[in-house]
């Protein structure tokens, strides 16, 4: 039989939609991944993703009793995760990596980039094409024709902002439609 097969058979259908409340699937996964997929499959590599808290915080706000309950239940499901390893003889050449998307952080700022680079003298005006601003929750710069002493400017203006986070720029000029470190 397949993996999904034996799942079903040991371990019946996931919980459809909100059946069994926000941790219902956290809980069907990690059982699954804990008494089968670890005890017989014995991986050498696995992604554990936790839907949780990411939808009840979305619904319910960081730091709401609702995302609290699924962050509790993640903790508990990590510790069975590590009791189970511990079981297994796998805990001493097991790495164990937690990570988050954002992990809720909050904005302090709202910051109107395309207005901070005119007032800084960084872009002509708020119409002009000779610095473009695409927001998309990060803010993509375009710079006409790939400027690299105004390049320089702007993220020597931004690394000084207290809004402004991680900045990329392309190593170089493109040769061929490629970017080549210079």
């Amino acid at each position: 039989t397949s993996v999904g097969d034996e799942i079903l058979a040991r371990f019946g259908p996931p919980p459809a939609g909100d059946e069994g409340g926000p941790n219902a699937k956290v809980d069907y996964t990690e059982e699954v991944l804990r008494d089968y997929v670890l005890t017989e499959l014995e991986p050498d590599v696995v992604l554990n993703w936790f839907t949780q808290p990411d939808g009840s915080q979305h619904e319910f706000g960081a730091g709401s009793p609702e995302g609290l309950f699924t962050i509790r239940n993640d903790d508990r499901q990590i510790g069975l995760i590590l009791d189970r390893l511990e079981e297994l003889g796998l805990s001493e050449r097991t790495n164990v990596l937690v990570v988050s998307d954002h992990g809720f952080s909050l904005h302090d700022f709202n910051v109107n980039l395309t207005q901070e680079l005119v007032d800084a003298g960084l872009k002509e005006s708020s119409t002009s094409e000779d610095v473009v601003v695409a927001n998309s929750g990060s803010s993509l710069v375009h710079v006409q024709n790939r400027d690299p002493g105004k390049i320089r400017a702007i993220v020597e203006f931004l690394q000084r902002q207290p809004w402004s986070g991680a900045l990329y720029t392309a190593a170089a000029r493109p040769r061929d439609g490629r970017y080549t470190p210079s």
